[in-house]
């Protein structure tokens, strides 16, 4: 006695066969995405710091936004090389103290470049203060 898969059946159990990969690793590969975190490491500089969840070298920079406006600093040096799996640290030097915000890129060969946005970024002992005193009555 001969057996047969009806068609849609058959379609539906290769469609599974080539999505599942996909869905079972989309939650590994969004935690694996390099990330950046920026604070005060001074009364003229910022400092941040990326960290590289990804199995390569990751090339990463950012541009310091004073204040929100488009007025920008980049970090020295330009880019950092941020071994897989590490950290590695850039200094944005000569800036005015206050509040700011950072915009941060990391660019992993053969893979997507990353961006996202800290903020607000406080520099100098004044803004320290206030954004950790806005921070401690919002509880972030």
């Amino acid at each position: 006695m001969k057996t047969t898969m009806p068609r849609a059946a058959a379609r539906a159990a290769i469609a599974a066969a080539a999505i599942a990969p996909m869905v079972l690793a989309a939650p590994t590969l969004a935690s694996a995405a390099p990330s950046a975190d920026a604070r005060s490491a001074g009364e003229t500089t910022a400092e941040v710091t990326f960290h590289n969840d990804r199995g390569t070298t990751a090339t990463c920079g950012s541009i310091l936004h004073f204040f929100g406006s488009p007025l920008s600093w980049f970090g020295l040096p330009p880019a950092v090389a941020v071994p897989p799996g590490g950290s590695a640290s850039q200094q944005i030097p000569f800036i005015t103290p206050g509040i700011h915000t950072l915009s941060w890129w990391c660019d992993v060969p053969g893979d997507q470049v990353y961006t996202g946005n800290e903020g607000p970024v406080p520099v100098g002992g004044i803004s320290v203060a206030i954004v950790e005193g806005i921070n401690q009555l919002t509880g972030n």
